[in-house]
């Protein structure tokens, strides 16, 4: 049992990192579950010849079921849930904990150096692990210092595996959350960015498309 002061859920994260004695981990809110009370026995069987390994989730209270392999081209939209991955340990020594200076997006940002990671051993097991609060504190939020740091969290990471033109695209999730903060200089700077690297005009549509829908309804 810790009672270390800690700086925030991620420096926790890390805390437990470090008392950890075991050669697994997997992250667990106060609120989440694991899904049955077998899982942990029947995944240990499974863990060898991999670094990684990854099941399902069940987000509460919408039972909606986060489930499948969790190929790169999805991950650079949407974060897989940490309470579905059990990570080794020695993954966070080789290559690093919990950046906690982003407060909402540090998991994602672990994860993304994590599967970008040719050298990691990733295995998927179609086994649901947990049940995960989808209203804890960073379901539904955005970390504009992520954002702002995207070329070196999304860009450099990803450019090995994916075209540049899917990498840039990405940047509409963070473009329609500027729009919704009202920060219309930012993301039509951001939207330009995206245009000149892209030349998509159905992104450029979309987006100006929003900003008028913005716009109107403020």
């Amino acid at each position: 049992f810790c009672t270390k002061k800690d700086k925030g859920i991620y420096d926790a994260m890390n805390n437990g990192i470090e008392l950890a004695e075991g050669d697994w981990l997997l992250f667990m809110g106060a609120d989440d579950r694991l899904h049955d009370v077998n899982v942990l026995e029947e995944l240990s069987s499974r863990l060898s010849g991999a670094d990684l390994v990854y099941g399902d989730v069940l987000w509460k209270p919408s039972d909606f079921l986060e489930s499948g392999e969790w190929p790169l081209e999805k991950l650079l939209n949407i974060n897989i849930n940490h309470q579905r991955i059990l990570y080794n340990k020695s993954l966070f020594s080789d290559f690093g904990n919990y950046d906690i200076r982003y407060r909402i997006a540090s998991d994602y940002q672990l994860n993304i150096r994590f599967f970008c990671n040719k050298g990691i051993r990733k295995k998927y097991i179609p086994v649901v692990v947990s049940d995960y609060n989808s209203t804890g504190f960073s379901a539904n939020r955005t970390d504009e210092l992520f954002w702002e740091e995207w070329e070196h969290n999304v860009l450099k990471p990803f450019s090995s595996h994916l075209p540049q033109k899917m990498i840039f695209k990405s940047k509409g999730i963070y473009v329609n959350y500027l729009l919704s903060q009202k920060k219309y200089k930012v993301a039509i700077r951001e939207t330009i960015d995206v245009f000149i690297h892209t030349f998509s005009f159905g992104f450029l549509l979309l987006i100006f498309r929003n900003l008028g829908n913005a716009i109107t309804n403020k």
